[in-house]
């Protein structure tokens, strides 16, 4: 008798941000049934997330989003810190270990049209005007109950529902998942504001003068800046509104720029840095600020809630498409968890650093910045985390054993480099494009001197390995050596090899997501099978 398997139901994401467009983007992209919802009608034009870290641009490009990004794009040249004393300090080299060097500062709703416009073209429309009003979860399925906005109700069965839905997320309050950690006791006040003359700048310049703290962050429309200040003692949640006048008298005081000509919108809010204390719960899961709030240094919070979306989409899409197994669910909350809560902690300690003005702070912030004026030293640590590209899954969908990773340039649970490939045509192909799918990608890494009967011999030994896998281990044969002929399609010339990987015969083996599974030298890699076969379901 003939089993009949039932119908896929759709992933229903609730709450149409960045998070929750970046993930429909990628479900849809991976052939998953996808329904998205939010409650406002349109998208909100005003916005305090602006800028575009380097991991995310990674990211758009190898979604084959980042030209159209770009139009509304303005690359952040530098960051300059003012004291008492002048300039102290300039960074202009933000990172060079990725293909862009430097973050952009883009408008939150025009990030958000990008992606919208994106998944467009996948046949997934953003159904705006519909409220989540309730949900219960079953073995396999959850029920949700809708409200439009002309007051029409539905009842709607998805496969898994993701709360995208923000810092008051409906989702997180429905799963009783607590928010903790601290809040700033001052007021902060924003400004999106116009100078009577152009800056022509493209620097991010912060200043911090008399107990006071302004920061003056360039917008990509023409003579337009976002302006950022606290307002000491101010510590009700109800108070008066910012005003045109108290923005100048700011910028009068602790700046030499020309007088504000217009302001388009004000706001006043309390920084708080929060964490749920679990991304998931059964077939219900958390991203971007419905699961972690971040302080607006260092532009974390909407770059992390688009990293949670990348990390959980391709899990979602291999775990439906019954390719894995159901236990790679609850990796996300393994990895993306530490994440957010690292980053939460750094960014808070990095904008206390900034705006707070006790004697013994003011004193050791003048001290730093001399030291760094004086001596000319990038922190590169730092610019590795705010650029998001040192992120390390320790623990999760990764290689169960550390003894395994003995090629220096590479880390399990890290990102891979977005390494330029050559391939048949002699047309250069980033590596990041090449592992984005329903796969795990693995690279075999031939050095200089491998004869035509080794390459063969390791060749088959790879295919007859991972053959089992559903097709959801993809081979690719990389050469180091320039003059090697390569005729066929899973063949490329590694564009400019790191030299730890000269020595012998390599394989690194990437997740969808750019992150790397495992790795070392070729003789190991059955160690690779044995690690897939806990996730990845066989034939």
């Amino acid at each position: 008798m003939q089993t009949l398997v039932s119908p896929k139901l759709p992933i229903l994401i609730v709450g149409a941000g960045p998070s929750g467009l970046m993930l429909a983007l990628i479900l849809a992209k991976f052939g998953e049934k996808v329904r998205i919802i939010d409650k406002d009608v349109s998208i909100n034009p005003y916005s305090r997330a602006i800028g575009v870290q380097i991991r995310t641009l990674e990211i758009f490009k190898s979604l084959g989003l980042v030209q159209n990004l770009r139009k509304h794009a303005l690359p952040l040249s530098s960051i300059k810190i003012y004291n008492e004393f002048g300039l102290r300090f300039s960074i202009r080299s933000f990172y060079e270990f990725s293909i862009f060097h430097n973050p952009w500062i883009v408008d939150q709703s025009d990030t958000q049209k990008v992606l919208e416009e994106g998944l467009k073209k996948l046949g997934i429309e953003v159904e705006r005007g519909v409220t989540l009003t309730d949900f219960t979860q079953e073995e396999n399925k959850v029920i949700a109950s809708l409200l439009n906005s002309k007051g029409k109700a539905e009842t709607f069965h998805a496969s898994y529902l993701v709360g995208a839905d923000g810092a008051h997320s409906f989702v997180r309050k429905k799963l009783n998942h607590k928010f903790t950690g601290t809040s700033y006791e001052d007021a902060f006040i924003l400004a999106d504001a116009c100078f009577e003359q152009e800056i022509n700048s493209n620097s991010a310049s912060l200043f911090l003068k008399h107990k006071k703290f302004l920061a003056v962050l360039p917008l990509a429309k023409k003579n337009h800046y976002r302006l950022i200040s606290v307002r000491k003692n101010d510590k009700n949640k109800e108070g008066p509104e910012p005003t045109k006048q108290e923005f100048q008298d700011l910028i009068k005081e602790l700046t030499t720029l020309p007088a504000i000509s217009s302001i388009q919108w004000m706001a006043r809010f309390f920084v708080r840095c929060l964490s749920v204390e679990n991304y998931q719960k059964k077939r219900v899961f958390l991203i971007g600020d419905a699961a972690h709030i971040h302080s607006p240094a260092g532009g974390q919070g909407m770059n992390t809630g688009l990293q949670d979306a990348f990390n959980l989409g391709f899990k979602l899409a291999m775990v439906s498409s019954r390719l894995a197994k159901e236990k790679v669910l609850s990796t996300y909350h393994d990895e993306r968890k530490p994440v957010g809560d690292f980053l939460i902690q750094n960014t808070d300690k990095l904008f206390s650093f900034i705006v707070k003005n006790t004697f013994f702070l003011r004193i050791a912030r003048t001290l730093i910045l001399l030291f760094l004026s004086i001596f000319k030293i990038v922190p590169s640590k730092l610019m590795s985390i705010l650029s998001q590209t040192n992120i390390r899954y320790e623990k999760g969908l990764v290689c169960s054993s550390s003894k395994h990773n003995s090629i220096s340039c590479l880390s399990i649970g890290k990102r891979i480099y977005c390494w330029q490939l050559k391939n048949k045509q002699n047309a250069l192909v980033d590596i990041h494009s090449l592992v984005l799918g329903l796969y795990f990608s693995c690279f075999i890494i031939f050095p200089f001197g491998s004869n035509l009967d080794k390459i063969k011999e390791c060749k088959d030994y790879a295919r007859n390995l991972f053959k089992k896998f559903n097709n959801t281990v993809r081979l690719f044969f990389v050469y180091l050596d320039a003059n090697k002929q390569i005729n066929e399609n899973d063949e490329y010339i590694f564009d400019n090899p790191h030299k730890d990987l000269k020595d012998q015969i390599s394989y690194v083996l990437i997740r969808p997501d750019q992150h790397i599974f495992c790795c070392d030298h070729f003789v190991n890699i059955e160690h690779a099978k044995s690690c897939l076969q806990s996730f990845l379901l066989q034939r």
